[in-house]
């Protein structure tokens, strides 16, 4: 199985290594003493980009997953009974602050193969619920890496428990629980473009009624002339198959989705908690523009935008639209004047 080691919590760059699952057994049974906690390696059972967990980085592969349990309750010898019953290979073994009167502890399971990272939830949704969903809610966060070692001050709880690998063991329900997943998924995406498409709509009414005859809207002609995805690579969010990760992602998982409303324009919808676009809406090309480029800033974008694009007669289309404006005010002035003229006439 392939493995990653971090010497330190503060260095983000780790080493990818290979071993047999019984030397991983071993190596956790005669982990090393440490004088304090953050003088630990931290492991992590799977792959990183570049073997770093660093920002803008994310977990690629899984050999395995890890839970941690740190409320102080169950203990490691309880997990390890429930873990047995139901046939799960894996390691239990006391963390670095465990004591007698408030247990600490730590899973490691096991898969039968490298899989997805994308996979990591289901399993460990499947493992925390056989140990009574007890486990820390950093077990779930998918680039999290994990401290290993023992405390010269108290006493190393090591069981090795034999059964099925994890991803075999736990497949009916890790399965049901991705279906599931699966299923919220595509329903937040279709809301998301339903209601993309009625803003878009809303905003180019809106837009267009800013117009006099002859302009060009800035939004509409940004879209046409610019491809959401390049927006988004430009941006640093980088793609994962037919997702992105976005560049501030803590999970590393692709939770950038591209939707395409009923008018066949592409969007881009955001999972991540912490990414300035996930507000609930697909955004199009020049939401993009606007979010990322100008802070949010419709009129700056805007003015920028009809700056950036040329007409066919090759002026910029800001040019454009202000020749245009003056024609009209031009217009309408020598309108009113012969009005008044022939008002005065008569």
């Amino acid at each position: 199985m392939t493995y990653t080691i971090f010497n330190s919590l503060h260095n983000p760059q780790g080493q990818q290594l290979t071993a047999q699952w019984a030397d991983i057994c071993r190596m956790l049974q005669d982990a090393a003493t440490y004088p304090d906690k953050a003088g630990q390696p931290l492991i992590k059972f799977g792959t990183f980009d570049n073997a770093s967990r660093g920002q803008g980085s994310s977990l690629t592969t899984i050999s395995g997953i890890e839970l941690d349990y740190d409320a102080g309750e169950v203990t490691a010898h309880s997990a390890a009974k429930m873990l047995r019953d139901a046939g799960i290979e894996c390691v239990v073994c006391s963390t670095y602050t465990s004591r007698t009167d408030y247990p600490k502890w730590r899973v490691f399971a096991p898969t039968s193969r490298e899989l997805p990272a994308a996979l990591r939830q289901h399993l460990v949704n499947a493992l925390d619920a056989v140990i009574g969903n007890i486990a820390a809610r950093e077990s779930y966060t998918p680039k999290q890496t994990f401290f290993y070692g023992r405390n010269p001050a108290s006493n190393y709880v090591y069981m090795h428990i034999k059964g099925e690998f994890v991803d075999v063991a736990l497949r009916s329900a890790a399965n049901a629980a991705y279906q599931s997943d699966k299923r919220e998924r595509a329903e937040r995406e279709q809301l998301a473009t339903a209601r993309a498409v009625h803003i878009e709509t809303q905003r180019t009414q809106r837009q267009g009624g800013r117009l006099v005859e002859g302009q060009v809207s800035p939004i509409a002609a940004f879209n046409d002339a610019h491809d959401v995805r390049a927006i988004l690579t430009t941006h640093g969010y980088r793609a994962n198959g037919s997702k992105f990760v976005a560049p501030a992602s803590s999970s590393g998982m692709a939770g950038v989705v591209i939707l395409q409303g009923d008018d066949g324009r592409e969007r881009a919808f955001s999972h991540h908690s912490n990414d300035p676009i996930a507000d609930g809406l697909a955004h199009d090309a020049f939401d993009l523009f606007c979010i990322l480029d100008h802070a949010g800033d419709e009129w700056a974008a805007l003015q920028a935008a009809a700056k950036l694009l040329t007409t066919t007669t090759g002026i910029s289309l800001q040019a454009h639209n202000q020749i245009t404006y003056r024609k009209h005010r031009a217009m309408h002035k020598a309108r009113a004047t012969l009005a008044n003229i022939q008002g005065k006439a008569s």
